[in-house]
């Protein structure tokens, strides 16, 4: 019928997307945080991305990355035509499933090239794009979330910086679903539905998203630098390229974390001050270990699947 139910996630991950998109812009040249969850079958990413679709008014549906190209995501041209592609004509958020089959699908030896092409735009910068028959100025203002399988050999953060250029893998947050989480939403059933006793209209919705990516809370930096760096204790072993990746960005990365973080309890407790407390600190530092040992413990008993080139088995 028309009853709305709720098939909750662990806590921390809720948290980790409400985070993502209340957070607002940082760096000397602003830009917002972008996420991709990577996860096994049926973990519920999907689904997730469906719910917070439903809330955001945008124009596009979620990009399905089995059957798309990387130009169906960045301006392509041809005499005839140009196309903005799906990250810049995305408003608030862009929602991508299955986004590595995407970059699988281009030749190994121009991967690194077309991946490149998406660092400005997830920097939020405005740059021309051309080509000998047409151009095209223009940025990108929304966010990217992404999710997918770990196919073709993608699933720990090492597998994973020696298949993808690194300076794309830096500028978003990469989630590895650990199994805590792929057991909580798999051992549940239909009867674990709730039915919502309440629920905010659009409106007012994207009225809170809207004003809280306008602004920056207050929070000790020193105290969020503390938990950056007892990360990198955390990722000791793994390959420089993995430690480079983690030095590169992820300080603005978890400075835009603990902003939507701020936003979310305060709009829960009705507090005013936008300030951070205790409370955000301890869900700041939850949340960051649990992705770097994400990082490190990886997906286990991925499925593997290979790409259209035979090099793609060995790389």
């Amino acid at each position: 019928g028309n009853k709305r139910v709720c098939f909750r996630h662990p806590s921390y991950y809720e948290k980790l997307i409400m985070a993502f998109n209340l957070s607002a812009k940082y760096d000397s040249s602003p830009y917002p945080l972008h996420l991709i969850v990577i996860g096994k079958q049926n973990g519920g990413k999907s689904k997730t991305q469906e719910c917070n679709l439903e809330k955001m008014n945008e124009i596009l549906p979620i990009i399905e990355g089995s059957g798309s190209t990387m130009k169906s995501l960045i301006p392509s041209f041809n005499s005839q035509h140009t196309k903005a592609g799906s990250l810049i004509e995305a408003n608030r958020i862009c929602f991508v499933d299955e986004f590595f089959r995407i970059l699988m699908r281009v030749d190994k030896d121009e991967r690194e090239n077309q991946l490149t092409h998406l660092n400005p735009l997830l920097e939020h910068k405005m740059r021309r794009f051309g080509s000998g028959n047409n151009q095209l100025d223009a940025q990108m203002t929304a966010k990217l979330f992404a999710v997918t399988n770990p196919v073709f050999g993608t699933s720990n953060m090492q597998t994973l910086c020696n298949k993808f250029d690194n300076s794309f893998i830096s500028r978003v947050l990469i989630w590895f679903q650990d199994d805590e989480h792929y057991a909580q939403i798999t051992n549940k059933t239909e009867n674990d539905l709730k039915i919502l006793e309440g629920d905010i209209n659009h409106d007012l919705f994207l009225s809170i998203y809207d004003y809280c990516n306008s602004f920056q809370v207050v929070f000790d930096r020193q105290r969020v630098l503390q938990i950056y760096e007892v990360g990198k204790e955390l990722i000791r072993d793994l390959y420089p390229n993995v430690q480079s990746v983690y030095g590169g960005r992820y300080k603005h990365h978890i400075f835009c974390l603990v902003d939507g973080l701020v936003k979310l309890r305060c709009i829960i407790e009705r507090d005013a001050s936008f300030t951070a407390n205790e409370k955000d600190y301890t869900n700041l530092e939850e949340i960051w270990q649990r992705m770097l040992i994400g990082w490190v413990k990886g997906i286990q008993h991925e499925r593997f699947e290979f790409g259209h080139n035979k090099e793609d088995r060995y790389r």
